[in-house]
């Protein structure tokens, strides 16, 4: 904990890195613990300190922490630079109000397609975060909260647990994380079922909000239900989507795309395609290219290949190529025939010491 007791109006750190430049959004988090038994007390006699935080020229909000408590607070807001650095300041609130102090101070990069920020965009206001809650938590649960890595952008999700009569809707399937305000997947897989109502009240507002200062609030839906079958004759597919006992609208549906799934051949072995690759420079053979041997049926025509036995059969009879016999012939070990005849080599019969089995 840094603690700013002088006589300046304001403590500023000055926020920048090579992704600081005007236009860019960011979420500035903020740790305040002022310690168990701190060796300073607060002005007023309720035992809380008081004092501001501000980011560039804007009052960001009023920190409120209470003297003695083993609380930690976090405080997060999404700001838009107006240059290629942010300032973060701390103050008192008044010129003989309680000094500031400060823990941690953290700068995150936001992307400009979230729904906050462009309704900072369309305000030209800052974000003030009054809470991230995942209400699809089981009673039971020992997640306390969610963050990075569940969350890329690392925004901090309280994980508001349900009572023990509260009905929580969980899958396990995967949930497509790419929409605009890129919600973790493990948020999505669980949803709270209203029994048949949901009623959540939020008080950590500002009793007298500035002049101009609006609050908006965000929602999030995973309708998680099974709701889909499936039937269908053989070749073609069937997709019903049936809306479930409790669904009040019909079902719908944007878009569908259908996958065959193939089980993959596996590649010839990379020592035989490196050989093969050899004897093709050595040969005057480019014009064969891809796998030497598969799929089966669509391999090279002068090779002979026989499943998990290899290229059992060099076949290059009156080919019309020329050079030398290339020494790579000694790396397939499984040639049991090698036919050369009728061609223009040169050079010395290679070593082929290898071809154990080799008959032809």
């Amino acid at each position: 904990m840094r603690l700013f007791d002088g006589n300046q109006s304001k403590y500023c750190y000055s926020l920048t890195n090579s992704l600081v430049e005007a236009g860019a959004f960011f979420l500035v988090r903020v740790g305040i613990w002022g310690g168990v038994t701190p060796p300073y007390t607060p002005k007023d006699s309720d035992g809380i300190f008081r004092f501001k935080m501000i980011v560039d020229a804007t009052e960001w909000r009023n920190v409120n922490a209470t003297y003695g408590s083993t609380d930690r607070w976090t405080f997060d807001m999404y700001t838009r630079a107006q240059r290629n650095s942010i300032d973060f300041c701390l103050a008192r609130i008044t010129s003989d109000g309680d000094a500031p102090f400060l823990s941690t101070l953290e700068l995150r990069p936001l992307p400009s397609t979230l729904t906050a920020t462009m309704a900072m965009n369309f305000t030209n206001g800052i974000a003030n975060c009054l809470g991230h809650n995942d209400y699809g938590v089981p009673a039971d649960s020992d997640v306390s909260f969610t963050r990075y890595n569940f969350d890329a952008l690392d925004r901090i999700w309280i994980s508001r647990k349900a009572s023990a009569t509260d009905e929580v809707n969980t899958t396990t399937l995967a949930i497509d994380v790419s929409q605009r305000d890129e919600l973790p997947s493990r948020i999505l897989q669980t949803t709270l079922m209203g029994g048949p109502y949901i009623s959540r009240r939020y008080s950590n507002l500002e009793p007298e909000p500035e002049p101009n200062s609006a609050h908006i609030a965000e929602f999030y839906f995973a309708e998680i239900d099974p709701a889909v079958t499936v039937p269908g004759q053989p070749g073609e597919i069937t997709f019903n989507f049936t809306p479930t006992a409790t669904s009040v609208y019909p079902p719908f549906l944007v878009a569908v795309e259908v996958f065959e799934i193939k089980i993959m051949t596996n590649l010839t072995s990379a020592n035989t395609v490196t050989a093969m690759e050899d004897i093709k420079a050595s040969l005057g053979l480019s014009s064969s290219t891809g796998d030497p041997c598969l799929p089966v049926g669509y391999g090279y025509p002068w090779l002979n290949c026989s499943g998990d036995s290899g290229i059992t059969a060099l076949m290059l009879s009156k080919y019309g190529t020329g050079g030398e016999i290339p020494a790579a012939i000694n790396s397939l070990p499984t040639l049991t025939e090698i036919y050369l005849d009728g061609n223009n080599l040169q050079g010395e019969i290679p070593d082929l010491s290898s071809l154990l089995i080799l008959e032809t």
